[in-house]
């Protein structure tokens, strides 16, 4: 992939075209079936999900810090379809490069949050009680940027340049290595953070990033870039999975399959205007202020494009 993505052209290439996500299978049935009750759902389901039932409040685990990577969970929550599926209020509860996503949901702090294979599998072969029940991104959004006045194309045109990696991106990374036989010594791996400044500034050749992500900070900064997708090269993991304790799916049923449903519908909302985001979705945490400035610019572009 030689150019970057925004956000519409790549939940369209990579969402299901017939429901936005894609559910798999709890327990050998399925999770959520046309959106609508399932009969062979536990006796402690009572009510169907859309039928009034009081869900109570939704603790939503997100995989990272709140953004419009979860626009389609914040038009959800901004249109009322939580609500609307019987959940009272709804509490996003931010992720990070700190928080371990899968042991919040595990301690049943959330009632499902949002992962990834590479993060909820090893939780499961180390004992938590974790399923993953859905998925969202059907291609892997990560991807190795480098600017188009230095491309970098393929992985092995990454030998003999530097390529800046984040510590909690490290598993990815080395999965992807070992899945191209890669020779890791010729490239020379620099430890970064996420602000891909120094790329621009020609500290590194190359970045880890999310093609959602950080190729449009630096489009909407007048920086082209040319990224390639790890998915178009042997990595073929979806992303942004959601994950439930087998408690809850046991017995939570119907809150998994009201969450499920609404961001559906939410998705298929943000697919249909990419630029309908709530307008203060995601003030509440400071941190996230200088991005959600850059991310309003991206939004505005996106009208043009």
């Amino acid at each position: 992939m030689s150019q970057a993505l925004n956000r519409r052209a790549f939940l369209g290439r990579s969402l299901t075209a017939g429901a936005g996500l894609a559910v798999l299978g709890a327990g050998g049935g399925t999770l959520l079936a046309a959106c609508g009750s399932d009969s062979s759902s536990s006796a402690a389901d009572t009510t169907s999900a859309s039928g009034g039932s009081d869900l109570g409040t939704l603790d939503y685990q997100f995989s990272w810090i709140k953004n419009v990577e979860f626009a389609g969970q914040y038009i959800a929550d901004q249109k009322g379809y939580y609500t609307d599926e019987g959940f009272s209020s709804v509490n996003f509860m931010a992720g990070g490069p700190t928080v371990q996503q899968d042991a919040v949901v595990a301690s049943g702090k959330a009632l499902l949050g949002i992962g990834a294979p590479d993060i909820t599998g090893p939780a499961i072969l180390k004992g938590a009680p974790l399923k993953i029940i859905a998925v969202l991104f059907q291609k892997n959004p990560f991807c190795v940027m480098s600017l188009a006045s230095n491309p970098i194309k393929t992985p092995e045109e990454m030998y003999g340049k530097s390529f800046g990696l984040q510590a909690v991106n490290e598993p990815v990374w080395k999965s992807f290595v070992k899945a191209n036989n890669l020779d890791e010594s010729k490239i020379d791996i620099v430890p970064v953070q996420f602000d891909p400044q120094p790329l621009v500034a020609g500290e590194v050749d190359s970045w880890f990033s999310f093609v959602t992500n950080e190729p449009n900070l630096l489009k909407v900064q007048g920086v082209d870039t040319v990224n390639f997708l790890l998915a178009d090269f042997n990595y073929p993991l979806p992303s942004q999975t959601y994950m439930a304790t087998e408690e809850n799916i046991e017995k939570n049923r119907e809150a998994l399959k009201a969450v499920l449903k609404a961001d559906i519908m939410g998705w298929h909302d943000s697919i249909k205007d990419p630029v309908l985001v709530p307008p203060t979705p995601w003030r509440s945490t400071a941190r996230t202020s200088a991005w959600t400035s850059r991310s309003r610019r991206w939004s505005r572009t996106l009208r043009t494009s």
